[in-house]
């Protein structure tokens, strides 16, 4: 595919149409044409005169992600992609709304549309009679979904996050088969707009509301009221909820996943959550309320799988003990902020299928859990956080680097003295399966470490080396 692009990035320079090339593109199959045309759109190389060779009736996936002028060609593939399913027009910086207007109904078949910062879209009209998935992600320009959301009846997923400029979110409610909904900072959201836009939504599992600052514990109550298939919910950063609000979910049985952030949730309202039976994934981020007594709680959940307890700067060494009474098949712990130490580590470490371990920033850990984590967990440990564990050194990483070959996610940011030349040296000839790297703040680290990682690590590094 890179040579063929190579070739047609070529003809197009030369302002030419692939002719040259005709035949062998013609062979080329239904996947090998869908990835000629993403790379081309990537690089902003794609016209409306060459879609007509590469896009035709049998392709079903179209990425114009970053396509400059994909407005205009929008017209041209609907004419020649009769049987698209998967539709992807991101950072489409030139997409209007007569542009979403002119291929409306036009293709019968196509379930997925991602529109992800279309700024310019304001009130477009989007009518698929099969779409089930609609992606508005950062459209900052959206006001009016009236023309959307009644000509999308089959509509399963509809994503509006960080939407703020929409007047009327009710025509939601005409959606009736919308099982995911994201609404994450939508300022017009109320408790009373909520309660309208849920009235005939009963059949949502996935629901997101975080940083919708307006919503009290009058809105978690329309939900618990109309919404009791839900099994993922978010409520990150409502300062408007209380643990009374939290009280409310007590009924709430097919709840898996509950997110919360910077809420102040209580030990007694751990204990409401824990008698929802069903919940696999728990994270409640920087509520000094929660002690070991809610730690407690918790603990009793019988499926949790992924418990996040950062910031709970109540939780000791002393509540990491309930860890040995402990029966769920915890895989991922995130304890970072917490004010626990090497023993708490010792008693962590007995869990038999634990995976992610984040302890950052967590003052009293030293070099002595860097041992144990690597003798006790060794390849089975694919993810670890000790960013800002200040008493950390140099040695203990790279006892920990040798052993834990299997690490995926690595974050050591702010780690000042501990992490140098030598140690990102050693991440590169040892991790071999290492995904992402966090080192913000390590200024011990100089460009010499820099080859290291891009010829050891073989897996494309997202690496984070701000400040």
């Amino acid at each position: 595919v890179r040579c063929l692009t190579d070739l047609c990035q070529d003809a197009i320079l030369r302002d030419e149409n692939f002719s040259s090339l005709d035949e062998g593109l013609r062979s080329l199959s239904v996947e090998l044409k869908e990835d000629l045309l993403l790379i081309l759109a990537r690089r902003r190389l794609l016209q409306q005169k060459h879609i007509a060779r590469l896009a035709d009736e049998n392709t079903t996936v179209l990425d114009l992600t970053c396509l400059y002028a994909v407005g205009d060609i929008l017209t041209r593939v609907s004419e020649l992609c009769v049987n698209l399913k998967r539709l992807i027009l991101d950072n489409g910086a030139s997409i209007r709304d007569e542009h979403m207007t002119s291929i409306s109904r036009r293709l019968p078949h196509l379930k997925e549309l991602s529109l992800q910062r279309c700024w310019y879209l304001n009130s477009p009209t989007i009518a698929f009679p099969s779409l089930e998935s609609l992606d508005m992600f950062a459209c900052d320009g959206l006001e009016d979904i009236s023309k959307i959301f009644p000509n999308c009846p089959s509509l399963r997923t509809a994503i509006l996050s960080f939407c703020k400029s929409i007047h009327d979110l009710t025509p939601l409610s005409q959606c009736p088969n919308i099982m995911s909904l994201d609404l994450c900072c939508i300022r017009q959201l109320t408790d009373d707009v909520l309660d309208r836009i849920l009235s005939n939504l009963n059949q949502i599992r996935v629901l997101d509301i975080s940083r919708c600052f307006s919503i009290g514990d009058a809105g978690l109550r329309s939900i618990v009221n109309r919404c009791p298939l839900i099994t993922e919910l978010d409520i990150a950063f409502l300062h408007r909820v209380t643990s009374e609000g939290i009280f409310q979910l007590e009924n709430f049985f097919n709840l898996k996943t509950f997110l919360c952030i910077d809420l102040e949730i209580s030990d007694v309202a751990c204990q409401i959550l824990s008698n929802l039976r069903e919940l696999e994934v728990i994270k409640i981020e920087g509520s000094s309320s929660i002690t070991n007594d809610g730690l407690e709680s918790l603990l009793r959940l019988p499926y949790l799988r992924r418990l996040q307890l950062p910031r709970c700067r109540n939780i000791s060494d002393e509540g990491i003990l309930n860890f040995r009474k402990c029966q769920a098949p915890l895989t991922y712990l995130n304890l970072s902020g917490c004010s626990i130490g090497d023993a708490s580590v010792d008693v962590l470490l007995q869990l038999p299928h634990l995976e992610t371990l984040y302890i950052s920033g967590c003052e009293h850990i030293t070099d002595a859990s860097l041992k144990m984590i690597a003798d006790r967990m060794g390849p089975r440990l694919i993810g670890a956080a000790f960013s800002g564990c200040q008493k950390l050194t140099t040695a203990g990483f790279k006892y920990l680097i040798k052993r834990c070959l299997n690490l995926s996610t690595l974050h050591l940011s702010t780690c000042f003295d501990a992490v140098t030349d030598e140690i990102v040296k050693k991440i590169g000839q040892n991790l071999f399966h290492l995904k992402k790297l966090y080192l913000t703040g390590c200024d011990k680290i100089t460009d010499d470490s820099l080859p290291y990682l891009s010829s050891g690590c073989p897996v494309p590094l997202k690496k984070s080396f701000s400040s």
